[in-house]
């Protein structure tokens, strides 16, 4: 057999039902109409330990208790399988196994006249006594079944199945169990042997909707019931789909099944997750073919084997040959095709395992490949010359491959020479393992420029095998080809360098890497060098234990047997210390100066930091010494010094800092001039208006000398000076003076210093700054809150102009740059911020121009202006009503006109006039225009007013006002049924209103139970309205039967009163006869009219047939007791038999009584006379000749008897007739019959 292991992949699959164990379940109303023995399939997973129904058939509906019955196939709390159709009596068959593992398993339950059976996976677990008990069964569920006990464990209820459901099939005749296992992996198809029988078939593929649908010809739709949104999930049973030739003795491993056969090929593995494997057989004899084969395999089985899988897949193989020819055949393969012929088949070896098996292992399974089995007997190996893999000047790697061992240890190799078909007898061969498969040699000392012979040989015990004679060439051999990269990245004393070796010259490399020098040119000979290798290709290194900002020199170098090549220089320069130089100290003063420094080196590193330092000592420094950092980068930078001592030496040292350390620049000095100005303070400003400030300072110490001029100097820019001519002056002695500043402009940053002069400097204080007063800022906000007369608007002080904002506001009119000298306007509060104002007495469908403003004690201010139209009401028309349900309708509107509608729909009511201050409206947007809207949530059967209406901020407008009723469902009147002839049933309705919906069916429904429905039992009588007839037939005799009419519209389904009837046909039973003589007879019998008015009459006749009828005595009856009835019949026969029956028939059917005989004596006095209308008797000695007159080809029969009414003879005849019978002389009796004539003759026979 073959067996297959599997492992993960891309899945594409069917859909399966998702079923969530709460409460969902599909409903099929129907008992298949199953009339003998049964079956159910399915295919399920799960994983529960809670009692799981997965197909059920009951009496009542979901929901309801029918009280003790079972599910048919349902998981139990221990997660077993357990099936039992319902007998009347407690039985089932359940697994010795649990079936809760997640995996998919198939289940099979089939019941006959006694016997029920469960198939689990194909295998038959177990069967019991008892057929399926069908009365009761009314309904069938999937996914649910009642559990009348504690069979599944737990106590009584509907148990919802928490489990994937695919592939549910019905069928009403019991499966072989070689169909259950040939067709449980196939989709169902008229080639299945039992289709005829497919009752229902439910394979769950909607993906969308709330119908299972069912795919036989019956159309046992299913309707889901309570699942969520998407159920479906993909489904992963191994169903087959393979073409129909190969579909013979079908099998499949999946997750749950881990080994499987089809005739004498198994696969099996250790499967998981939603892989599987289905296959089958082309069913050809198990011979060989000698012709669809690769040449070297002998013959191979005419049977063949076609795989389909899901996903990546490897496998074991195993073949049993214990059935086939074995002559003459020492060794198996396994041949894969992608097609039927096999003739370019690859091949895999297997070994024996157990009794004439083979087994193929590991072998990749190739999705709709064909596979079967090669022979043949030991032989030569075969042997091909698979592939040159490298050739050089000197050496040349070459593979081959043994294609097949011949079934003996095989040694296989290459040889090869000058010359043409080299073989094992030279020394230049060489000897590559054993066995089948690939191998390869590494062919060395040939010589460069030459041409060589080489073929692949492999020998066995039979024979020794080459391949074709095949030739190369070996090139000439060159210098190696090398380049270098250079420098990739560079660090503080070691580089990252690369070499590119692009060509061995056709030789094999001894060695390549990378050398370097301080000196152009380097060469191997040096000792700072690095090998990489001995092949072509690209190869990194670090370089290491470099000298810190050396130049370097470095070549890329490989060497052959020709000599060493070298690629071009490449330099590069490694890491140092950065280089700092300060290029000039200058604006020497008393406490400041002036220092410019460079960067003219980074040491091949990023700058990190660089900068400035001083003291009063030598060789300033970072960690010694005041310093000033100008953050990274190279280039120049300077630094103002301040706050220095007057008349003092400083040493300046710029610095520069990257990865490698920290440098300085030489030791610079300056020293400060000696000669002390004043010291002045400069005071605060104050007092500041648009145009002025005070302001003024402190002269706190003359610096030694006489304080000639002091007061303040202020200028737009910074650090004003007494060149200005914008400067006070305040008198000429130490302490505080106060300056009036006059001249400035409104808005304006001013910079203020206070001055003293002395003979020998000029001192300020600090730079003081403010600004003059100036009209506020302000800005305009968007109009918003729109109505026909009022506004909102507002704006934002977003600066004061440096003075306390007294008003603010917005002020508007209908013309454009509005103030508040001609316009109306707001006032909205003080100071910054933000305001918001209500424009009130506005006039509709008018133009607005607004500007906010805002006054201090420099001016009044405007912000932007921005404009706004006020709205006109709105003017909307009320849309038709359309599409008037019971419960909803579609009306709408147009928007005619009217600005800024932001609301608009319809509104309704039971009342005239409704208005959008009831909840019964709909919002269907904004705007003009066209809109539609749904109407719903309405009574059926009810008048309604609606109109439009749309709002804006003036106000709702309406639209005209419609009305309309809603539908209702429609009226129906039930006729009384009138039970006609025999047993048949007329009945009907008028459908007297269409309830305003048009009625789209029609008839009569009826069952045993009162308050028929629409269902199972029911008529189609068309649409409409108006009266219509249905007449019943097939109906059970003795059975109350209800009726009702019924009429469905858009609305509902109304349904007429109850009737009921009860077909009660008469009863018959034939009595005695008496009274009986030649010609006449009485005859008897009794019926029971059961109340209705019954015909009475008697059969009567020669046969069973009869033929003849006589009314009864009495005729008639409608008497709801026995009676005794009777009948006197004439011109009877004498010495004959007559069969008799009694009838009763009435609307309600006929009723036959049992068939009873009687006969009448014998008369041995009647005398022989002819009826010469139909018979002409002549008698010639003992001759008689009868000769008919009727002109019918009709038989008669004549019989002949003795006068004590002893039958002779008898015949048949059409034509005339002479005969002489063999009788004593006597007299006899001749009689002649046909049809329903008798005539009797006396007959003298002798003298």
């Amino acid at each position: 057999f073959l067996s297959v292991s599997f492992f993960n992949f891309a899945q594409n699959a069917g859909k399966s039902l998702n079923f969530d164990g709460s409460n969902d379940y599909v409903s099929i109303d129907t008992n298949f109409n199953i009339s003998g023995g049964m079956s159910v399939e399915l295919w399920f997973k799960t994983t529960t330990s809670t009692p799981s129904a997965l197909f059920g058939q009951s009496k009542l509906l979901p929901t309801v208790n029918p009280g003790s019955f079972v599910p048919t196939i349902a998981i139990t709390s221990s997660g077993k399988l357990r099936a039992e159709y319902w007998t009347g009596a407690l039985g089932d068959i359940t697994t010795s196994f649990s079936v809760n593992d997640g995996k998919w398993h198939h289940v099979a339950f089939t019941t006959s006249v006694d016997t029920q059976t469960l198939y689990v996976d194909g295998v038959k677990i177990g069967s019991r006594a008892g057929s399926l008990l069908q009365n009761w069964w009314h309904y069938t569920q999937i996914g649910t079944g009642y559990d009348g006990g504690t069979r599944l464990g737990g106590s009584g209820a509907w148990r919802y199945a928490a489990a994937d459901i695919d592939e549910v099939r019905v069928w009403d005749t019991i499966l072989p169990e070689a169909t259950v296992r040939d067709w449980m992996y196939r989709s169902l198809n008229p080639a299945h042997p039992y289709y005829s029988s497919l009752r229902g078939y439910y394979k769950f593929n909607e993906g969308t909707g709330s119908t299972s649908y069912d795919s036989s010809t019956y159309k046992f739709d299913g309707s889901m019931k309570n699942f969520g949104s998407a159920p479906w999930s993909a489904s992963y049973v191994p169903m087959i789909s393979i073409p129909t030739l190969f579909k013979n003795n079908t099998a499949a491993v999946w997750p749950a099944k881990s080994s499987n056969s089809s005739s004498v090929m198994s696969i099996s593995s250790g499967i998981s997750g939603s892989t599987y494997v289905v296959f089958g057989h082309n069913n050809n004899p198990l011979n060989y073919n000698t012709v669809d084969k690769p040449s070297f395999i002998q013959k191979r089985l005419s049977r063949s084997w076609r795989v389909e899988k899901e996903g990546s897949v490897t496998a074991d193989f195993v073949f049993d040959y214990a059935l086939l020819d074995t002559t003459g055949f020492n060794s198996y393969k396994l041949l894969i095709s992608s097609d039927t012929s096999f003739s370019n088949a690859s091949i895999k070896d297997g070994v024996k395992t157990g009794y004439k098996k083979i087994k193929f292992s590991n072998v990749t399974v190739q999705d709709s490949f064909y596979y079967t089995i090669g022979a043949y007997d030991f032989q030569k190996p075969t042997v091909k010359l698979k592939s040159f893999d490298k050739i050089k000047a000197f050496r040349a790697e070459i593979s081959g491959e043994v294609v097949d061992d011949g079934g003996k240890y095989t040694i296989r190799g290459i040889c090869w020479s000058t010359t043409s078909s080299p073989d094992t007898s030279l020394s230049t061969k060489i000897i590559s393992g054993s066995g089948n498969g690939v191998f390869k040699v590494n062919i060395s000392n040939l010589s460069a420029n030459t041409t060589y012979h080489v073929r692949a040989f492999a020998y066995n015990a039979m024979g020794l095998s080459y391949s074709n004679d095949t030739t190369f060439t070996t090139p000439s051999a060159t210098l190696p080809s090398v380049q270098t990269i250079g420098l990739l990245n560079l660090y503080v004393d070691s580089v990252l360098c690369a070499a590119k070796i692009t060509s061995d010259g056709n030789d094999d490399l001894t060695q390549c890497g990378l050398c370097w020098s301080v000196n152009p040119n380097p060469t191997v000979s040096l000792s700072s060098k690095v090998i990489l290798g001995n092949d072509t290709g690209t190869y990194l290194s670090i370089i290491k234990n470099l000298n810190r900002g050396t130049k370097y020199y470095i070549r890329a170098f490989a060497t052959n047997s020709i000599g060493t090549s070298y690629g071009g220089d490449s330099t590069f320069i490694t890491a140092g210390p950065p280089e700092v130089v300060i290029n000039n100290i200058n604006s020497i003063g008393y406490y400041t100066a002036n220092v410019e420094s460079e960067i003219t080196n980074s040491g091949q590193k990023p700058i990190l930091e660089k900068g400035i330092c001083w003291s009063t000592q030598p060789n300033p420094r970072l960690k010694t010494a005041a310093h000033k950092a100008f953050g990274s980068g190279m280039g120049k930078y300077s630094l103002n010094m301040t706050n220095l001592n007057a008349n003092t030496l400083y040493y300046v040292s710029a610095y520069a800092i990257n990865m490698v350390d920290t440098a300085y620049s030489i030791d610079s000095t300056f020293k400060t001039l000696k000669t002390k100005p004043p010291t002045v303070i400069t005071s605060g400003i104050n007092n500041i208006t648009d145009k002025s400030a005070l302001g003024g300072g402190n002269v706190t110490n003359d610096g030694g000398a006489e304080i000639l001029y002091k007061g303040v100097c202020w200028s737009k820019n910074a650090n004003p000076d007494v060149s200005l001519s914008t400067k006070t002056m305040d008198g000429k002695n130490l302490g505080a003076f106060t300056s009036v500043i006059t001249g400035l402009s409104k808005g304006t940053t001013y910079h203020v210093r206070a001055y003293a002069i002395n003979a020998y400097d000029t001192a300020y204080g600090g730079d003081t700054v403010f600004k003059t007063l100036d009209a506020a800022k302000v800005m305009t906000d968007s109009v918003t809150n729109i109505s026909g007369s009022s506004a909102t608007c507002g704006g934002t002080v977003t600066d004061d102009g440096g003075s306390y904002i007294l008003r603010r506001g917005v002020c508007w009119a209908v013309f454009h740059d509005p103030a508040i000298t001609n316009s109306s306007f707001t006032t909205d509060g003080f100071g910054k911020g933000h305001f918001t104002s209500t424009l009130s007495f506005l006039l509709p469908a008018t133009t607005y121009y607004v500007r906010a403003y805002a006054i201090n004690s420099t001016d009044t201010s405007y912000g932007n202006e921005v404009s706004f139209k006020t709205p006109s009401a709105p003017v909307v028309t009320t849309a038709a009503v359309t599409s008037v349900t019971g419960v909803s309708a579609v009306c709408g509107g147009n928007v005619v006109s009217g600005e800024n509608v932001n609301a608009r729909g319809v509104v309704w009511s039971k009342y005239p006039n409704p208005t959008i201050g009831l909840p019964t409206k709909t919002n269907d947007g904004s705007g003009p225009g066209v809109f539609s809207s749904n109407i719903t949530n309405l009574t059926r059967n009810t008048k309604y007013y609606v109109r439009a209406y749309a709002t804006n901020s003036i106000g709702t407008s309406y639209g005209n006002e419609l009305s309309f009723t809603t539908a209702d469902k429609a009226t129906v009147v039930t006729k009384d049924p009138i039970i006609k002839n025999h047993g048949e049933v007329e009945c009907g309705g008028n459908v007297v209103s269409d309830g305003g919906m048009e009625v789209t069916r029609r008839g009569v429904c009826w069952d045993t139970l009162p308050n028929p429905a629409v269902g199972l039992n029911s008529t189609d009588e068309g649409i409409g309205t108006g009266n219509f007839v249905s007449l019943l037939k097939g109906l059970n005799v003795d059975t109350e039967y209800f009726i009702r009419a019924y009429a469905i519209n858009g609305v509902d389904t109304a349904y007429g009163e109850v009737k009921n009837f009860t077909i009660t046909p008469p009863f018959a039973a034939t009595g005695t006869s008496a009274n009986i003589t030649y010609t006449e007879a009485d005859i008897y019998g009794t019926i029971n009219a059961r109340g209705q008015w019954t015909d009475i009459r008697f059969e009567y006749g020669l046969t069973p047939a009869y033929g003849n009828s006589v009314p009864g005595n009495p005729s008639s009856s409608s008497a709801q007791t026995s009676e005794n009835i009777n009948a006197h019949i004439t011109g009877l026969t004498h010495n004959t038999t007559y069969h008799y029956r009694i009838i009763a028939e009435n609307n309600h059917g006929i009723s036959y009584g049992a068939d009873s005989v009687f006969t009448t004596p014998f008369n041995s006095s009647i005398d022989g006379l002819n009826d010469h209308n139909y018979f002409i008797i002549r008698q010639d000695g003992r001759q008689i000749t009868i000769i008919p007159l009727n002109n019918s080809d009709e038989n008669y029969t004549l019989t002949l008897f003795d006068l004590l009414g002893n039958q002779l003879f008898s015949l048949n005849s059409a034509e005339k007739f002479s005969f002489i019978p063999d009788v004593p002389e006597a007299l006899y009796i001749l009689r002649i019959s046909q049809k329903d004539k008798t005539f009797q003759f006396k007959l003298l026979i002798g003298n």
